[in-house]
């Protein structure tokens, strides 16, 4: 039997704040990971998406017949940890998480659930992601945010164990490449690294504060406790965008010291 123990349960802590980039360890802050929301069949005949889903029922339904219910499971694809990736929320460094959530519903989630795409097969489903956190649903696409102060939140869950071996648990949608999105940590700094402003007569393009680099790369640190051989990528690493914006070059190397 697989045993299987969530990162959840066991890390604790917050940001240290202080310390020289890329010297400690950031523990994310804990969440509680729920089960996910579920159709009841006398709703939802799950044999009508099961048909026209190219895969079939493995992996995607996971089907209670004794409780008449089921659910489309969006982690079923999770695989072993090995990556990171870098993001910008492209808003206000003062976007509270709960409007980067709805905000990605609507143009992640929803479309998905309007398309005609069989891999798996959901349209006309009520919109649902299966990533409860904190006893609520969440659609947003990171694993944790970083802000300007360096604080640091944890919106899905990262990491389970399993069988010794530590996997991807909330498949966040982030990458643009589904493969990276079931073996990545995705993490967000809030805030628009493409946005230019003028400083003393100058044009520049804003820039990461230094405790939201600090803070990021203690997340860096303390994931790499997993699997040493973590590497960091940016989003634009994965599909054509610029994010996390045209400022990355400058300050990868401070995150990474790589």
């Amino acid at each position: 039997m697989n045993r299987i123990v969530p990162l959840v349960a066991l890390f604790s802590g917050l940001f240290f704040a202080g310390v020289a980039i890329g010297d400690e360890s950031t523990k994310p802050p804990e969440v509680k990971r729920g089960e996910p929301i579920v159709f009841k069949m006398v709703d939802y005949d799950v044999k009508e998406w099961q048909a026209k889903t190219k895969t079939g029922a493995a992996p995607w339904f996971k089907v209670d017949v004794k409780k008449g219910s089921w659910y489309v499971d969006w982690d079923a694809q999770r695989q072993p940890f090995d990556t990171i990736v870098i993001h910008h929320s492209d808003t206000k460094p003062d976007t509270i998480p709960a409007d980067i959530d709805s905000g990605q519903k609507e143009r992640l989630y929803a479309p998905r659930y309007r398309s005609a795409d069989d891999d798996p097969y959901v349209k006309g489903l009520t919109i649902h992601s299966g990533h409860i956190v904190d006893g609520k649903e969440k659609y947003i696409g990171y694993h944790h945010l970083v802000y300007a102060d360096g604080k640091v939140t944890t919106e899905l869950s990262p990491l389970v164990k399993i069988d010794g071996k530590w996997f991807v648990d909330h498949v966040a949608w982030h990458a643009g490449k589904w493969s990276v999105n079931c073996r990545s940590v995705a993490i967000c700094l809030v805030g628009n690294f493409s946005e230019e402003y003028e400083e003393d007569g100058k044009k520049k393009i804003r820039e990461p504060s230094d405790a939201q680099l600090r803070a990021t790369a203690g997340l860096i640190v303390h994931y790499r406790t997993f699997n040493s051989k973590a590497t960091v990528t940016s989003h634009g690493d994965h599909a054509k965008t610029e994010c996390p914006g045209k400022t990355w070059y400058l300050w990868k190397k401070k995150i990474t010291k790589e």
